[in-house]
C-alpha cells in the first residue's frame, strides 16, 4: 500500500516538464499537477488554526512553533495550545498553516522523527540552511519545493532500477 502511494505521489511531485497530471477534487474534468504539499492544502485549510498550532507545538515545542509564526515569545505557543487569548491570525496563521502542510505531507511517507529531523537538518535544496531557518525567514515556497524534492529522492531510492 505504501509503495502504491509512493508511486502516485512521485509522479505528482516530479519537478520536470513531463509532470504527469492527476484529477483534482470534485471538478472531474479539471486536470492539474498536484504534489503532496499542494494536495495537503485542501485538508489543512479545514483544520482550525489552534489545532494547527497545537500539532506543531507537540511536534517541535513552543520555541520552534513561535519561531515559525515569527513570534518572539515562545509562551504564545503554549497559550494557543491551552486556548487562551487570541488565536494566531494574519501572517502568523499563514506561516503555521504553511509548515503544517509540509510536515503533514512528509509524515504521510516517513515517520514523525524522520520528518522532524528533516525539518531541523541542513538541506542542500535550501543552500545548506535548515527548513526551520528558512521558515524563520518566511521562505515557505522554498521549503515546500525542498520537501517535494526529498520525497521524490526517497521514492527514487526505493524504486527498483
Amino acid at each position: 500500500m505504501v509503495e502504491d502511494r509512493f508511486s502516485e505521489v512521485a509522479a505528482a511531485v516530479a519537478i520536470v516538464p513531463q509532470l504527469p497530471l492527476r484529477r483534482s477534487g470534485s471538478h472531474s474534468s479539471a486536470r492539474v499537477a498536484v504534489g503532496p504539499i499542494t494536495a495537503r492544502w485542501h485538508e489543512s485549510s479545514l483544520v482550525p488554526i489552534r489545532e494547527v498550532a497545537t500539532a506543531l507545538t507537540n511536534r517541535f515545542g513552543a520555541r520552534t512553533t513561535a519561531a515559525i509564526a515569527a513570534e518572539d515569545n515562545p509562551k504564545i505557543a503554549y497559550r494557543w495550545v491551552r486556548n487562551e487569548g487570541r488565536p494566531p491570525s494574519g501572517e502568523a496563521a499563514r506561516r503555521l498553516y504553511a509548515m503544517y502542510r509540509v510536515i503533514g505531507a512528509l509524515e504521510e511517507f516517513v515517520t514523525e522523527p524522520v520528518a522532524r529531523a528533516w525539518f531541523l537538518a541542513a538541506n542542500p535544496s535550501l543552500s545548506e540552511r535548515s527548513p526551520l531557518d528558512a521558515a524563520r525567514e518566511g521562505h515557505f515556497q522554498s521549503i515546500a519545493r525542498a520537501a517535494d524534492q526529498f520525497l521524490l529522492a526517497l521514492y527514487r531510492a526505493r524504486s527498483p532500477r
